[in-house]
């Protein structure tokens, strides 16, 4: 698991089980159908043990008398821990983080250029090359208060080039990450790497001067 801002492998421990409790809340709040897209939020974040975690906190419960409390379930929590199926967890885990390393993706071209200071505002797209097929899927992200209007967004048919359509405004900075360092979703290659993160910023030209009257 990627350990993120928590430092120690214990802290990350006690997160993962923070997070597989507040999953039983939300359970009990809305339901089992809305558990899926939290465990694959966390998943993305590198909390891989909370979704056996929280599975057994609800088995706990569901098995123990009325005045059950989460801590009585500890021994529980250790074996789910120290199980195979977590084990196994932990592996895959770790084995796609190795592919999203090895295989990682490159940016061949973008245009506009990164650090360009003199876009044309007129201009409707971004158009990013990539050096290997990609899977259909795409993470950005901005860092400024700018941001274009986004009108679509596709790669071509072999999955090489991404195109974004967009409206700018002149005289405008703009800066944008390509995925973030917890995603497992993204710009990602047909056989697994990752993108790493990627800082793209530029500048639009100030609006032309309308022409002067004759």
């Amino acid at each position: 698991m990627s350990r993120m801002g928590y430092g120690k492998p214990e802290t990350m421990m006690i997160e993962t089980f923070n997070r597989a409790a507040a999953l039983v809340l939300l359970h009990d709040l809305y339901g089992e159908e809305t558990i899926p897209e939290y465990i694959e939020k966390e998943k993305g974040r590198g909390f891989v043990l909370v979704e056996p975690i929280y599975r057994t906190i609800l088995a706990e419960r569901k098995n123990n008398p009325p005045d059950w409390h989460y801590s009585d379930g500890a021994a529980a929590y250790i074996d789910c821990v120290n199980s195979e199926n977590s084990r196994r967890i932990l592996d895959e885990f770790l084995h796609a983080r190795e592919l999203a390393i090895a295989n990682a993706p490159a940016i061949l071209s973008i245009t506009p250029a990164d650090g360009a200071t003199d876009v044309d505002p007129e201009t409707t797209e971004l158009v990013i090359v990539f050096n290997k097929h990609m899977k259909p899927s795409a993470a950005v992200y901005p860092t400024s208060f700018n941001i274009p209007e986004i009108r679509s967004a596709a790669y071509n048919a072999d999955g090489t080039i991404f195109t974004i359509q967009w409206k700018l405004e002149p005289d405008t900075d703009y800066a944008f990450k390509f995925n973030l360092e917890t995603a497992s979703s993204g710009f990602i290659s047909t056989d697994g790497g990752v993108l790493p993160v990627t800082l793209y910023r530029f500048r639009t030209a100030p609006a032309s001067a309308p022409p002067l009257e004759p």
